[in-house]
């Protein structure tokens, strides 16, 4: 076998396309987990929308409204 034969060119084909998909996928994974284009809604967000702040309130108004954990006795 001679270096340069169709079975080397195809593994250095294969190699440069999982190295081309890898530095695709990273730029994707990175882009997402730093999403820093991406606010909050506050309270006055449309009720079909999720808000982070309407959700924070309700969870600190549920929390002041139950004054302890219930323990149960088995």
């Amino acid at each position: 076998m001679a270096f340069g034969s169709s079975e080397d060119v195809s593994g250095v084909k294969l190699l440069v396309l999982l190295a081309v998909m890898y530095g695709l996928l990273s730029a994707l994974t990175y882009s997402v987990i730093h999403m820093k284009f991406v606010n909050p809604l506050g309270n006055d967000a449309p009720f079909d929308r999720f808000s982070e702040a309407r959700t924070v309130e309700h969870v600190r108004m549920l929390s002041q409204e139950i004054d302890g954990r219930q323990v149960s006795q088995f």
